[in-house]
């Protein structure tokens, strides 16, 4: 069981964000199917090609319902990353700039996708569930790798900031020589 404990911590973030991108493409999935059939007249029977054919016919293209998706998906995914997966402590100023940057990165997975359904589905005919499913692989990778070394950075502790998540105890009161320490410490970062 311990041996489980250490592995959930050390790949916590990523077990988090396949849970949530799980449910981001969810939403994606869902947004998506809901506008095109919106547009469309639902056949009598439901069977795989009966939808398909609903999905030919439909007044909502493909490329506007991925975009209807995007939407969608992308804010939801703002919200989990920001507070459930990188845990970003951002307030003010700093959210705006993570927002500004999260829906930047979200743009060019939203073009690899769009050229992809396009491409694909539109231009060559390929099944459209099997090509949004590989979109959805493609761009779960992408964005990962945008949100952990781009948007949600965390930045580097100070010297001062590493010194105090170590040795202090929050229920103890600092003797003289760690007072003494801290402020060379924070001198010392103050020079720099």
């Amino acid at each position: 069981m311990e041996k489980l404990k250490q592995l959930y911590h050390k790949y916590e973030d990523i077990i988090r964000y396949v849970f949530f991108g799980g449910l981001t493409t969810v939403v994606s999935f869902a947004s998506h199917f809901i506008a095109r059939f919106a547009g469309a007249e639902l056949p009598d029977e439901i069977t795989l090609a009966s939808l398909q054919a609903a999905l030919d016919n439909s007044a909502v293209s493909a490329t506007l319902a991925t975009t209807i998706s995007w939407i969608c998906a992308v804010t939801f995914a703002f919200v989990t990353n920001k507070i459930f997966v990188f845990r970003s402590r951002e307030k003010g100023k700093g959210i705006i700039r993570e927002a500004l940057m999260f829906y930047g990165a979200r743009l060019t997975s939203y073009w690899v996708e769009v050229l992809m359904m396009f491409l694909l589905v539109t231009r060559m005919g390929i099944n459209e569930l099997l090509i949004k499913v590989m979109a959805q692989v493609v761009i779960l990778v992408m964005n990962y790798l945008f949100s952990k070394f781009i948007v949600f950075k965390k930045k580097l502790a100070t010297a001062n900031e590493t010194y105090t998540a170590l040795f202090d105890d929050p229920d103890e009161e600092e003797t003289e020589s760690e007072e003494e320490f801290s402020k060379e410490i924070a001198e010392e970062s103050e020079e720099q």
